[in-house]
Parts: structure tokens; sequence; C-alpha cells
């Protein structure tokens, strides 16, 4: 199922948009329709692509006559149309149960609901059981569409077992509504900009007219939390057309977006507008260069990346002549007057014949994130990177679950912080307005450290799972990124105090809590001496353990400062251990500044992060070898 046939190029919002027949609670039909008529006007709404209201018709059907196996399967359709997967499986199954040979198809398409409910291992059986059964005329067609679902299922499940379990994603409550968000752009110290369709409109059966999907707009305050979105203002959302796929130059100088609108064959064609602040106001957007905008053919998904040798790049997705499969990725350099250079297409390395979509380039990294339906894939859509090296991209590469899910995944952008920003999906557990994957939600991600046995660890360390330790962990929102993550309870494991940890592995790092330092000193609080009597405790059963002390700062200061600040921390730390006890020859104090993170230092809108600082304002210690003593 390519991309665009079941989302379009603005994303998933277009089946929504249409004008839909009055249904209200007064009953669609009021039941002055007969069967014929009924079905009749059922038909015309799904050819029509008015799915709401076609389902709403085709369930009175299915009441009347639950053994209409035509119903049903034109119910399973309209359900697959707005990305209802859940009753999409139900139908399809009951239509193999009812009379498999009616629609062999069926079980083709029950398969592939199989997968996108994330049933990984019954989707593998069932599309190898129609590879084996179907005798279609279009038999070899749907013999490689059930061979490639096949290795998408393999691999899904691969990745479920490889499943990152540090990386958190979290609905982003605040700003999504019943319908489609989607398309985040960050913008200054505080704003999150995105686009939406209006809350009080796409799926009311009640309004018969045309809504167009609009820019909004929200600020971060000073909890961490989004407050309740508005309109963007300035001259882009119009009563006219759809406007959308926010994003700004690095100077914040100017802003491109998308207007889209249907044209005469059906088709939504989307055009890329710039607008630029001129004597501090925004002035009337324009269409960008016509290399980009090509007549009768979209261009969507604007994304402005950097070189290393600081050329600015403009990322687009078009279905214009040339490309390798549907929708593309393609690339033009863009001047300070927003002149252009014939757009390139990226490639085989990342196009395929499936669709590719919304692509951000990381110029810290020089690495480009998008989404396809092409390559191998967990669910639908699913998110990939492909890094640039020596003016070549290597292979698209899966970014793994959970970043990606069994549905639609995409819109990836980083906040400015490693393995931190924004993405969209349609996953279970996101608002709603019919079913559980209808509708995109904005979500954002990050990783998260771990608390076990009460050491912090480094979001980097892995411990070996134990039936007899049961950790449950409460979130509590502190930032943006909410990186605080508490410890509320450790079952069958007796923590009294440090000294009753067991099995500390080598070569893995322990945070100390509770160590404190007077403000840009090296000199330990009085609270501190407590925890590090429990250190002496734990280091007392580990006797020939050589051991480092390592200190850590935020990035406050300069390089050179916090590695000797966090070089005397850690020596006034190991001074205290030696006057406690602990031999000398044991303990190495080592001073890592502001070098290895476990938190954000700022949000990513910019704004400065208290939580994240503290958090790298911490002292470790780590088992690194043995000593024997005389």
């Amino acid at each position: 199922m390519l991309f665009k046939e079941q989302c379009n190029i603005i994303f998933c919002c277009f089946f929504l948009l249409l004008p839909v027949f009055n249904g209200n609670g007064q009953d669609t039909l009021n039941l002055k329709f007969n069967n014929y008529k009924t079905l009749k006007l059922a038909n015309r709404c799904y050819d029509d692509a008015n799915y709401y209201p076609a389902i709403d018709l085709y369930k009175k059907l299915y009441a009347v006559d639950p053994e209409n196996i035509s119903v049903i399967i034109k119910l399973a359709e309209c359900y697959v149309q707005i990305r209802d997967y859940l009753p999409a499986m139900k139908m399809y199954k009951e239509t193999l149960d009812k009379d498999a040979q009616y629609y062999p198809l069926a079980r083709y398409y029950y398969a592939l609901m199989l997968k996108m409910n994330g049933k990984y291992e019954e989707a593998l059986q069932a599309f190898s059981d129609f590879s084996k059964e179907y005798t279609g005329v279009d038999f070899y067609l749907y013999k490689n569409k059930a061979k490639d679902e096949i290795v998408n299922c393999q691999f899904a499940i691969s990745a479920l077992k490889m499943k990152n379990d540090s990386i958190y994603i979290e609905n982003i409550e605040e700003i999504n509504n019943d319908n489609s968000d989607f398309a985040p752009v960050i913008y200054g110290d505080n704003v999150l900009i995105f686009s939406s369709l209006p809350a009080d409109h796409a799926i009311n059966r009640d309004n018969d007219t045309l809504t167009f999907i609009r820019l909004y707009k929200s600020e971060i305050n000073k909890q961490g939390a989004f407050n309740r979105p508005e309109l963007l203002e300035g001259p882009f959302n119009t009563s006219e057309m759809h406007t959308a796929n926010g994003c700004f130059f690095p100077d914040k100088k100017r802003f491109c977006f998308t207007r889209c609108r249907q044209s005469w064959d059906r088709r939504i064609i989307c055009t890329v507008f710039i607008s630029e602040y001129i004597d501090n106001i925004l002035k009337e957007p324009e269409k960008l260069c016509e290399e980009i905008n090509l007549p009768g053919y979209t261009a969507t998904h604007p994304n402005i990346g950097v070189t290393e040798d600081k050329r600015e790049i403009l990322y687009f997705v078009s279905d214009r002549p040339g490309g390798i499969g549907g929708l593309d990725i393609w690339c033009s350099e863009i001047s300070a007057d927003n002149t252009c250079t014939p757009p390139v297409n990226l490639g085989n390395k990342i196009n395929t014949q499936g669709d590719e979509a919304t692509p951000f380039f990381d110029s810290k990294t020089q690495t480009l994130y998008f989404s396809s339906d092409g390559w191998n894939n967990i669910g639908g859509l699913d998110i990939f990177k492909s890094e640039m090296r020596k003016s070549k991209w290597s292979m698209a590469q899966n970014m793994g679950i959970p970043i990606n899910s069994s549905v639609d995944d995409f819109y990836y952008i980083l906040s400015g912080e490693p393995s931190k920003g924004f993405l969209v999906s349609n996953r279970s557990g996101g608002n709603s307005a019919i079913g559980e994957t209808c509708c995109d939600d904005i979500y954002w991600f990050g990783t998260k450290p771990r608390m076990v046995h009460n050491a912090l660890l480094d979001t980097e360390t892995i411990l070996a799972e134990r039936d007899t330790v049961k950790i449950t962990l409460d979130s509590m929102r502190d930032s943006l990124n909410k990186d605080i993550l508490l410890m509320k309870k450790i079952e069958n494991i007796k923590i009294e105090e440090v000294s009753e940890i067991e099995n500390i592995e080598e070569n893995v790092s322990y945070i100390i809590n509770n160590i404190f330092f007077d403000f840009d000193k090296a000199t330990l609080t009085a609270e501190s001496l407590k925890e590090l009597d429990n250190l002496v405790s734990v280091l007392g059963k580990k006797s020939e353990a050589l051991v480092e002390i390592s200190a850590h700062t935020d990035s406050k200061g300069s390089d050179s400062y916090n590695i000797n600040l966090s070089q005397r921390r850690a020596e006034s730390v190991v001074r205290c251990l030696i006057s406690k006890g602990i031999k000398k020859e044991r303990l190495i104090a080592k001073g890592y500044g502001e070098t290895r993170p476990v938190a954000p230092n700022t949000h990513p809108d910019s704004r400065d992060n208290p939580g994240g600082r503290a958090m790298n304002r911490r002292v470790e210690f780590k088992l690194v070898g043995k000593v024997i003593m005389n």
C-alpha cells in the first residue's frame, strides 16, 4: 500500500477535509431510505473518499444484513482509509470466516492489518499462507508484495528484541487535539510551531463546510508545559488553502512553509512559500523559485540544512519527473536572495519505489532523518537516517523501536540536544477522534537515566535483568524533556543502605547520590559525608578492587575550567575516602568536566534546564580492576 494512497501529501488529513453528508444523532438514514438506496449512497460516499459517512451507512446495512460480505469488505476498506486498523482487521477476518473465496485478496489485507496492529508473528504466518494459496490473475504482483511484507515482519520481530528501553516517547497532550497535529518546528526560546486541523472541525459530521489545515503555535511556560495553542500570527494562514509544514532558515529571518489545494483532477498540489523579516516586519509570503515549485507537481515538507562548508540546502519532497518512486526527497542550494539551484534527487540510498517524506537535516552531525514506506519497515511509514560522508549518503538505517511503531511515524526533528526532539505518529494511546490510530499526534522523545539499587546509572549502562528485581519508576515533569525519573519502589530488595548492593559490575559507572559541593568549589558539604560512609562500606566488601572516582560538571564555564573543577572535586572525594580508611593505592581521581552529560543542559528551545544541569553535576564510582595489597 503506497503511502500516498493512505495518507496524502500533507499527511493523513485530506480524508477529513472533504465535505460530508449530514449524519447527526437523528439517525443518518432516519429510516426513510431502503437498503438499495442506502447502499447506493454509501458507495457514492466511498467513491468520493467521504469515508466517515460511508462507514455510518455501511454499518447500518451490516446491522440489517450481517451476512452481506460485500458490505463487510467495504467497511474494512473504509477503516483502512481512515487508518483505524483494529476494526479493519476484524472485518477482513470476518470475510475470511464467512467465505474465503468471495474475495481472495482479503487474506492479504488481513495479514497487513495484523502487521499494522503489531501482531507480527501472526502476520508472518498469514502472509506465508496467502503466498501459497493465492492464484489470482495478479498472482505475481501480490506474491512479491507478500514476500516484501514477510521480510518486514521478520525485521519487526528482530526490532522488538532489540528495542531501546533507554528512549522515552511521550504524547504532548497539551497541544494535541482529537484530529491530526503534525509538522513541529522549534522557534526561539519557548515556542513550538505546528500544523493542525481546527479542533472544532474535521470529524464533525454535522459540519458540511470545507476545513483548512492551519499553522499554530504553543508557548512553553515556566513550568515546562505547553500553553493552549493559538493560531500563528502573521501572513500565513488563509481561508482558501491548507497551510502546513513550516521550517526556519538558521538565522530565523526566513520562514518556509507549504500551501496546498486540490486540483481539478482531485490531486493535492502543494507549493513552497517563503516569508522574510525586513525591518522587523514579516513580509507577505511569496512562492519560492520555480526550480522548486515545478508547475503541475507537488513540492512539500521543506527543511533547511547547512553543509560543512556553510552552504544552505533546502530538502523537500516532490512527485516531479526524474524520481525513483512515488514521492522522493530532493535538494537544492538556496542563496541569500532566495534563488535556487536545479533540484537534485537524493538517490537510491534514500529514495525507493515507495514514498519518502518529512526530511530533517541535522547540521551538527550531517545526518538526514526522513520517513519511508519503501525500505524494510516495522509498520507503515518508518523513520530512517542517513549520514553525509564525503559528499555521499550512507545507506538508509531504520531507527528501530520505540522511535518506530506498527503504524506511521514521521516528522522526526532534533531539538539541539543529542537524541532529544519531536516526532509525529498515529500510534495507539494518542488523542484520536475515532478509533485508536486514525489521527496523528506530536510526541517528544529523549533518553532517560536509570535508577537501580539506589544509584542513578549512566544512560549507556545496561544491567543484566534479574527476576527478583522489580523496579517501578514514576515520571515527573521537571523540564521540556522530562529527564528526571524518580524511583518509587523496589520490591524484593533491601536498600537500607548502599552497602546492601551486590554484584556490582566492573567497568560500570554508578552515580553516588547526595554528593554536593559548595558553588564553584571542590569542598564537600557536610551532607555528602554520610553518603560516602555508605560507599566506604561497599568498597570494604570489594577489598581488592581498583576504583575510579570521577566527577562531572554541567556545561556552564569553559571546557578547560570544567575539567579542572571536576578534577579537583574528584580528588576531594578521594581524600575523604582515604581519611575513612580506604587505601590510596586503590583510588584513582578523574575529572571529565562537561564531556559526559546524562541529561540536557538546556531545553529544546535553548532555555536553561536547571534539572538537567543538576543531574550532570555528579560524582560516580567505577570498579576498573584489582590491586594486590601487601
